[in-house]
């Protein structure tokens, strides 16, 4: 993996010329380009052959690019002296709504062994107009085919885990943070098998110093989102549930509901084992714990202590977009999500916050700023000394 907190002097050679509009075709021939390091670090890229996608992180000063798509040439027949070309949409991953397209191609077929040209969105209105209009980088080095994907890095200093073998299956231990900026370039590892991916987490690898892996699981929260390729007939986002220990796919099978809500198809319900409530607990890729009924309407939990959220005094925390309410047993939503930050009811009474932001010192997670409430379980307000120190140890509202 590659840092960008830490520059070198990159090869960079900036063609003059206006550009030129291009009209693009699928290429005939298959792809030559693979996964690399240009410009001492400026850029990454992931070609991912088993899945066919390609994505990358350009980081050049103030210019921040990302991109991802299928890993399928396309033909500019416009410029016909190009030897491979790819278009593929970009955003910058601080502003992910803005997209527009970035051309990659090199001179000659093959050429990527030895350099890349990029021209991030020239003729869009939504290209960052910090970046140049057209871009050389030297290769700087190949990666493993186990790098499958590009990532940045949302939050300094993100909390790292490591899986280890325990009796009950897998745990995630903590090992401490990682010493990345914001704003820093890290590459996707591939996990073998479902019981190394865990719901909320991504496992990613980078090198610092140069040369010197380092790796580890980081919430998928602490990376910016990544929009991934998927089968555009359907929506529905793959799911696994845990099962004597180890987590086991159950395919694309929650569908997102315009409420926050999700659908869960009949194939995963089947799998699925109800308790007395008529509740099962599973994992959606890339958003979390969830629980379901028997009818198949699911809504998402917090994670807690690597599992899904407990049922206290009859509520769990439901999460709803990006905020916090509480659901009963029949997934009926008892107190509005309108919170930032809630924790588990303790003695019918609950703290939550509006306002606030989840702050971490590695070992333990609380909210902090923005104002405090005490809930009882229809919701209302009460006063604070009825909820006392349960869950919350002043100034800080505990996670």
């Amino acid at each position: 993996m590659t840092v960008f907190a830490r520059f070198g002097f990159p090869v960079l050679a900036i063609i003059a010329g206006s550009a030129v509009a291009t009209v693009a075709m699928a290429a005939e021939l298959p792809p030559t380009l693979e996964s690399g390091i240009f410009g001492d670090d400026r850029l990454i890229l992931a070609a991912d052959r088993e899945t066919g996608t390609l994505s990358g992180y350009l980081h050049d000063g103030d210019c921040r690019v990302f991109f991802s798509g299928p890993l399928k040439p396309v033909t500019q027949y416009q410029r016909p002296e190009l030897g491979e070309s790819y278009e593929l949409m970009s955003w910058d991953p601080q502003r992910p709504a803005a997209t527009f397209t970035t051309t990659l191609y090199s001179r000659a077929r093959g050429g990527f062994n030895d350099q890349i040209t990029l021209e991030p969105g020239p003729d869009d209105a939504n290209r960052p107009t910090a970046c140049r209009w057209r871009i050389s980088f030297d290769r700087a080095g190949h990666v493993g085919n186990s790098l499958i994907g590009a990532a940045v890095v949302a939050r300094s200093r993100p909390r790292l885990f490591e899986l280890a073998e325990a009796k009950e299956g897998l745990r995630l231990e903590p090992k401490g943070r990682a010493a990345l900026s914001r704003d820093s370039g890290v590459w996707v590892t591939k996990t073998y098998g479902a019981a190394w991916s865990l719901p909320g987490m991504v496992r990613i690898t980078w090198y610092d110093p140069p040369g010197t892996p380092r790796g580890g699981y980081v919430r998928e929260r602490d990376l910016y989102p990544v929009r991934v390729a998927g089968n555009p007939e359907s929506k529905a986002l793959p799911c696994t549930m845990l099962k004597d220990g180890t987590f086991e796919s159950l395919g694309d099978c929650a569908t997102p509901n315009p409420d926050g809500s999700y659908a869960v198809g009949p194939d995963a319900l089947r799998q699925l084992r109800f308790d007395r409530h008529g509740l099962a607990a599973f994992a959606i890729r890339a958003a979390g714990y969830a629980y379901v009924r028997r009818d198949g309407r699911a809504l998402l939990v917090p994670t807690f202590d690597n599992g899904p959220d407990e049922f206290a005094d009859g509520l769990v925390r439901v999460r709803l977009g990006d905020k916090l309410g509480y659901a009963d047993r029949r997934l009926k939503l008892v107190i509005p999500a309108i919170y930032d930050g809630a924790h588990p009811f303790t003695g019918k009474r609950a703290w939550a916050c509006i306002g606030c932001t989840p702050v971490s010192d590695g070992e333990h997670s609380w909210y902090r700023g923005g104002q405090t409430v005490c809930l009882d379980p229809r919701g209302h307000n009460r006063p604070e000394a009825e909820c006392g120190t349960a869950g919350w140890v002043p100034p800080q509202l505990r996670e």
